[in-house]
């Protein structure tokens, strides 16, 4: 059964929309919930699938890259938002990075927290491709198809974002000098 919206335009079908929310819709939830949408992330997934009644071409095989490319676009418009109404208040030390309170005696979360800092300083573009592969488990090819560009050219965003990643994360760290009367 076919539902038309007020204009007479087609959407998809019941069944299939249903089946698509059953299979997807907890991808969804965790795509926002890692990208620090956590007490949105339903909403924002439940506006994923109204987008996708109301466009989701007849064509595809495989919805999910769809379904993903439409969440990168509604959790921007949702930044936008709220960045409209409340300004972005992060705590910052003085390289500008998030301040992080971590524990010295744990090897785990000095790794977690090196990976923090350098995942930080890759630009957003970056995030996402890796974000995308690594997080959601999407391929190159599924990736190209959020981002709106060929299968080529995500495959070389994730390649060089992996290897800015890598730099980022084996880069060798200044220290700083244990008293501040022996800075110079």
């Amino acid at each position: 059964m076919f539902r038309r919206t007020g204009g007479g335009e087609a959407v998809v079908p019941d069944d299939r929309l249903a089946e698509m929310h059953r299979a997807h819709y907890a991808d969804l939830v965790r795509y926002f919930a890692r990208r620090g949408a956590l007490n949105d992330a339903d909403e924002l997934a439940a506006e994923v699938f109204v987008i996708a009644w109301r466009k989701l071409p007849g064509n595809l095989d495989d919805p999910r890259p769809w379904l993903f490319g439409v969440a990168r676009k509604v959790l921007a418009g949702s930044r936008r938002r709220r960045e409209r109404k409340t300004g972005l208040d992060l705590p910052l030390d003085e390289a500008g990075e998030s301040a992080l309170s971590v524990s010295a005696h744990s090897g785990e979360i000095s790794i977690r927290t090196d990976l923090q800092r350098a995942w930080n300083r890759l630009k957003p573009a970056d995030q996402e491709i890796l974000a995308l592969t690594a997080w959601e488990g999407l391929t190159a090819a599924e990736a190209a198809v959020v981002l709106g560009v060929r299968r080529s050219g995500a495959a070389m965003r994730l390649s060089r974002a992996r290897e800015r990643l890598r730099a980022l994360l084996y880069a060798p760290r200044p220290t700083a000098p244990l008293h501040p009367q022996e800075r110079s």
